[in-house]
């Protein structure tokens, strides 16, 4: 079960998680949040843990950064632990399902490897757009 967020008394859009499993320093690990809101949206980053040397101070200074960037117009490169899902990735699944479910798979195979997969293939599935 996922802890709740706890808000920092000394700065603003910071937050942390106590972890029940993690000790860090003969206490419950932390792990700190940063917020912040862009085009009416609130945006959440993992910043890290104590044990892994983040402090309150470090998180302020990261959400300082992202907040500079997008003042200036620029747009600020957001870290991210989740696995990049790839067009190849998609199709790799759907060929296996329907080949599992006793279906032919050979036409499908052979159009995604000569027209999608060369152009599309490694590329995240949230970058392809109609302009791609």
């Amino acid at each position: 079960m996922k802890q709740e967020r706890i808000k920092t008394k000394r700065f603003k859009g910071i937050y942390y998680r106590v972890s029940t499993e993690h000790k860090h320093l003969g206490k419950p690990d932390r792990t700190f949040w940063i917020t912040w809101t862009h085009n009416g949206k609130k945006l959440w980053e993992n910043v890290g843990s104590a044990s892994e040397k983040v402090t309150e101070e470090y998180a302020y200074q990261r959400r300082i950064e992202i907040l500079n960037k997008l003042h200036a117009g620029e747009t600020p490169d957001i870290r991210s632990k989740r696995k990049k899902i790839t067009l190849e990735y998609i199709m790799r699944a759907y060929l296996n399902w329907k080949e599992a479910d006793g279906k032919r798979v050979d036409s499908d195979k052979s159009r995604h490897e000569k027209h999608v997969k060369p152009f599309f293939g490694e590329m995240p599935v949230q970058n392809i757009t109609p302009e791609t």
